[in-house]
């Protein structure tokens, strides 16, 4: 699987090792186009001493790339997580309710510090997704595709081919 498809395609199946990886690679790489694009449109007025007045078009600029990364960080690990749900035979669609426990429910209120509903949904949605990090997927092919890491399935009739 190729990374532009491991990333941003929805179809197949993959791994714990394949999807821990393809997030690392998404933070990393994205942390640097951030960490370049801050440095590149913001730090040489702070240098200059130019009290901030940064222009509006490094402004929009960086607003561009931000938002671009943030459309693409979020469809790559949905994608990466739906591949991941399809491993362990799970459809895609149950992303929702692990995205509706995880960033929906309210917050807790440092002040009070009680134990409210909203506290124990964030925890069921952190656990939901670490259960998708640590749960092992289904053995052998199931409805979303052969195993990760499998051999490709021999050509129809039973022909082996000679460079295999």
């Amino acid at each position: 699987m190729g990374l532009l498809r491991l990333l941003f395609s929805f179809q197949g199946r993959i791994g714990r090792l394949r999807h821990l990886g393809g997030n690392l690679i998404i933070w990393l790489v994205g942390g640097g186009v951030l960490l370049w694009a801050w440095q590149t449109v913001l730090s040489p007025f702070w240098q200059a001493g130019d009290d901030m007045k940064v222009p509006l078009g490094n402004l929009a600029a960086l607003a561009v790339v931000i938002a671009l990364f943030v459309v693409l960080t979020c469809w790559a690990t949905l994608a990466l997580t739906a591949k991941r749900l399809h491993d362990m035979d799970m459809s895609g669609w149950h992303l929702l309710w692990m995205i509706a426990l995880s960033s929906l429910a309210p917050n807790l209120d440092p002040a009070t510090a009680e134990l409210s509903i909203g506290t124990v949904l964030k925890v069921a949605g952190f656990l939901a997704w670490a259960w998708v990090f640590v749960v092992p997927g289904t053995r052998g092919p199931n409805r979303y595709g052969p195993a990760p890491g499998a051999a490709p399935p021999a050509p129809a009739g039973g022909a082996r081919l000679p460079w295999r």
